[in-house]
C-alpha cells in the first residue's frame, strides 16, 4: 500500500526569459537537502548547481534552472526562498570602518530588479552590422565572472550572439559554429566589441540597498546584494 503524499499549495512567480508566469512549489525536504549539502562543501560550483535542480524541480521541470540567466535565477531563487522558508533571511556584513561582521535581518521583499535604461540586447556594430545577443545562462556568467584572461569573456560573447545583421542578410546562431562566431568577434574594432561588452555589464539584476549599523564600532555602512548564494537555505 502506497504511503500518502503531502499536498502544497503552488504559487505564480514571472519567468522574465518566458515572459510569463510560472507555477511553483515551495522547497520539500529533498531540496532542502541539496541546498544543505551544496553549502556545507562550501563550493560555489555545487551551489550554483543545487539552485539550478531546486528551480527546476520546483517548477515541475517547466523551467531549467541551467538554462536561464542570473537575474531570473536570482528572482526564482528569492521567492522560492520566500515561499519555502520566509520573507526575511540573516546576512553578514563586514563593516567597512572596522572590518569586523554584523548580522542583521534581510527582507527579501526589498529586492527589486534593476534594469539600465539604456540597455539592449541589440548592439550596433556598424552602420551596416548589428548583433542581437541573447543573455547568458548561469554557468556562462560565473565563467566570464572567474576568469583572469580575456580569451574566456571572448568565448562567452560568441557564445551568447543569436543573430547577426549585415544590411539585408540575417545570421542565425544555430545556422553558424561558436568557433566562426568567436572568428568574427577577433575581427572586430576594439569599439565595436565594448558595445557587446556594455550588454554583460549593464544585464539586469535583481539587487537589494543595505543600510547597516556596526555592532563593533557603531559605524554606519552600505551595501548592496545583487546574489542568492548568501541566503542559501
Amino acid at each position: 500500500m502506497a504511503l500518502p503524499m503531502t499536498e502544497y499549495p503552488l504559487t505564480e512567480i514571472y519567468v522574465h526569459t518566458l515572459k510569463k508566469n510560472v507555477d511553483f512549489r515551495p522547497f520539500l525536504v529533498k531540496e532542502e537537502k541539496l541546498l544543505v549539502l551544496a553549502s556545507e562543501s562550501g563550493d560555489v560550483t555545487d551551489m550554483v548547481k543545487a539552485s539550478q535542480q531546486v528551480v527546476t524541480n520546483c517548477s515541475f521541470g517547466k523551467v531549467k534552472g541551467d538554462q536561464i540567466p542570473i537575474f531570473d535565477m536570482q528572482n526564482i531563487f528569492i521567492n522560492l526562498r520566500k515561499i519555502s522558508v520566509g520573507d526575511t533571511v540573516e546576512a553578514s556584513f563586514k563593516c567597512g570602518h572596522c572590518d569586523e561582521r554584523t548580522t542583521i535581518n534581510i527582507d527579501l521583499n526589498r529586492f527589486e530588479l534593476k534594469q539600465d535604461e539604456n540597455h539592449s540586447p541589440l548592439i550596433k556594430i556598424s552602420d551596416t552590422l548589428s548583433v542581437e545577443m541573447r543573455y547568458p545562462q548561469t554557468e556562462e556568467l560565473k565563467e566570464m565572472a572567474g576568469t583572469e584572461t580575456h580569451a574566456e569573456i571572448y568565448s562567452v560573447a560568441a557564445a551568447c550572439i543569436d543573430k547577426i545583421y549585415m544590411e539585408d542578410e540575417v545570421y542565425e546562431s544555430e545556422e553558424t559554429s561558436v568557433e566562426e562566431r568567436l572568428e568574427f568577434i577577433e575581427n572586430m574594432t576594439s569599439d565595436g566589441f565594448e558595445n557587446i561588452r556594455q550588454f554583460f555589464e549593464t544585464m539586469p539584476v535583481m539587487e537589494n540597498s543595505i543600510e547597516f549599523q556596526c555592532q563593533n564600532c557603531g559605524k554606519i555602512n552600505y551595501a548592496f546584494m545583487n546574489g542568492y548564494l548568501d541566503f542559501f537555505v
